[in-house]
């Protein structure tokens, strides 16, 4: 990624300006046979001219020395300005009907040439779509698979295990793509005259062309929870891996620096829908080539691009409301609002969806707030005392910011500052990487950048080292992992605002359903406790009619025994009544004397108990007088 010339009014001075218009010019003479120089003003300020020359460049126009490569609607549009720029100056200052003309490329968007040229461009980016969507890199589909973070974040990781530069650069394309809410060509058209550092959010904004609504969205390019989806760490490891390259820093042919310059070709869509497609099951990039036991979130077979597209809208969705989602995705919504035509351009307004594509916890469902805070190199100056010179040294030293590189990417360059937190975050992530064995070229560049630039391993163990390995890349390695660490520990707290609304949020949920299982254990209680009650009102209810029954078999069984009682009386009082008629029969003549001789036996017997004890005579004698004084009955 580098910077175009700075933009113009006229046709500049320098050196980049002159090589990217003449790129312009043979473009130009290529399509119309005839050198610039030679045309009249009155062909110069033809509509007509310049439709011809921008419909060329976008239907008919290929990059040199390949067959499918060419421009996005982003490179017709800048070498179409490029031209019409040095038209201007050459007839614009002595010609009225040009000065007139060429107010289009000014900052004066009312005149009838501006509207104009806004319509055509609009009308060249409509085109690029149509192209796109007939090579089969159509948007969305209602059968497709929704393509969510957690695989998207696998899909990254099996290329940083992967580790090489063509790896990285598929990874960055992916970060890039998932950061716009998942269109399948419009990455490509981003460069990086369109991105600006936004140091109140501490993020990366960026323009983003739509082509099929032929407008340009804002999107905040923001730090991820993790090293997969984090466009600091991506693009700090292309810039590692690539940069090195003398050829990294040149420019295309339509002298734009691309963020994502493999995306450069007739086809950007199929092309990024390859990256997905080639991480799944069996294919070159799986995760489970580089790590056979690997046992997180499977990838599922035969991904493409507009997967993700379905996605990110059901993600968003599902954490807002439907016109915040809207602005990260980019579908139209300026029929319900003209506001609404102010507002998408600005860092509040599409930071909600920002932060969830990007990973992080939403923010309170209709709320917006503050995106996270990338990776600082702080800790390379207190815990090795580092001065800003080392600290810049190493930056550009890790990042291959050399002679070639663009000026925003250098010191007090605009884009500076996302390029120091870019290395910060190669730096955070360092010993989390080297555990897992992701990106190695990159950590092993770290370990000797680190050493020489801090002489870590020199010395006895370099600056503030308490290590006594005789091995430099050793010592290095403690360090370094032992900075990364606290990297890592100053950004979690950074970004507790995102986080603790997480934790906050689950702790809430864990309450609720405590209180619920309360309210419930509770209700519960009271049931078993009322069914006890009734449970015990109805045993004594049964008890009591027991008890009643009871008392009246007993009072039953009382009556049968004093009803067997009186007739054990009556019977007993029929004896008696016999006995006494025995008596008086007894008492007949003759019975007085029997009575008499029984009364006399009975007395004898009952004498002092000689006779008794001895004869038994008494009783034999009673026995013969009962006998003889029934004799007569």
């Amino acid at each position: 990624m580098a910077a175009q010339p700075a933009q113009v009014s006229d046709v500049g001075s320098s050196s980049s300006w002159a090589s990217q218009t003449g790129r312009s010019e043979v473009m130009y003479k290529t399509c119309f046979d005839i050198s610039f120089d030679d045309q009249p003003v009155s062909v110069l300020c033809d509509k007509k001219h310049w439709e011809k020359f921008g419909n060329f460049l976008l239907l008919k126009y290929t990059i040199s020395g390949s067959d499918d490569k060419v421009l996005g609607s982003t490179g017709v549009i800048s070498n179409l300005r490029n031209m019409m720029r040095k038209a201007n100056g050459k007839f614009g200052e002595s010609d009225d009907s040009a000065r007139l003309f060429f107010s289009c490329i000014g900052r004066n968007k009312d005149t009838t040439s501006a509207i104009w040229l806004t319509k055509f461009q609009r009308e060249l980016q409509k085109a690029h779509f149509k192209r796109a969507n007939a090579a089969g890199e159509t948007e969305e589909r209602p059968d497709q698979t929704p393509l969510f973070f957690a695989e998207t974040v696998v899909i990254n990781k099996g290329y940083s295990k992967a580790g090489t530069p063509e790896a990285a650069t598929r990874r960055l394309s992916i970060t890039v793509h998932r950061s716009g809410g998942g269109r399948s060509a419009e990455p490509a058209d981003i460069h990086e005259d369109g991105l600006k550092w936004n140091k109140n959010d501490t993020c990366l904004g960026g323009e983003w062309p739509q082509e099929k609504t032929a407008k340009t969205k804002f999107i905040p390019f923001i730090a991820g929870p993790g090293p997969e989806c984090c466009i600091f760490t991506s693009w700090g490891d292309v810039q590692v891996l690539c940069g090195g390259s003398a050829s990294f820093y040149e420019t295309n042919e339509d002298g734009t620096h691309y963020l994502c310059s493999d995306l450069q070709v007739k086809h950007p869509g199929k092309k990024l829908g390859l990256y997905y497609k080639e991480a799944g099951p069996g294919q070159p990039y799986n995760i489970r080539k580089f790590d056979s036991e690997w046992s997180g979130e499977e990838v599922s077979a035969n991904r493409s691009a507009q997967d993700v597209r379905r996605g990110c809208v059901d993600e968003l969705l599902a954490e807002m409301p439907e016109h915040f989602a809207a602005i990260g995705t980019g579908h139209e919504i300026l029929g319900k609002s003209a506001l609404f035509e102010y507002n998408t351009q600005t860092v509040a307004a599409v930071m909600p969806a920002a932060v969830v594509l990007g990973g992080w916890p939403g923010f309170e469902y209709g709320r917006r707030g503050k995106g996270p805070k990338p990776a600082s190199l702080d800790q390379l100056v207190l815990v090795l005392g580092a001065s800003r010179s080392e600290v810049d040294s190493f930056v550009d030293s890790l990042l291959n910011i050399h002679s070639g590189a663009p000026p925003a990417l250098k010191t007090g360059g605009r884009l500076r500052p996302f390029v120091e937190h870019a290395a910060a975050s190669l730096v955070m992530y360092y010993f989390e990487r080297s555990e897992s064995k992701e990106m190695q070229a990159v950590q092993a560049r770290q370990r000797e950048v680190f050493e020489d630039v801090f002489e870590i391993g020199r010395g006895g163990g370099g600056r503030n080292s308490s290590s006594s390995s005789s091995s430099s890349i050793s010592n290095a390695h403690l360090e370094l992992s032992n900075i990364s660490k606290l990297t890592k520990e100053r950004f979690n707290a950074s970004n507790l605002h995102l986080t603790s609304r997480a934790v906050a949020s689950s702790i809430g949920q864990e309450n609720h359903l405590m209180a619920e299982l309360s309210q419930k254990l509770t209700s519960c209680r009271e049931l078993v406790l009322s069914q006890q009650q009734q449970q015990q009102k109805q045993l004594a209810f049964i008890q009591s009619q027991h008890e009643r029954q009871l008392l009246a078999v007993q009072q039953q069984i009382l009556k049968l025994e004093l009803r067997v009682f009186t007739s054990a009386r009556t019977l007993t009082g029929e004896f008696d009544a016999t006995a006494t008629a025995a008596v008086a029969t007894a008492g007949a003549p003759g019975a007085a004397a029997t009575a008499g001789a029984f009364g006399a036996a009975v007395g004898t017997a009952g004498a002092p108990g000689a006779a008794v004890g001895t004869t038994g005579a008494p009783g034999a004698a009673a026995t013969a007088a009962v006998a003889t004084a029934g004799a007569p009955g």
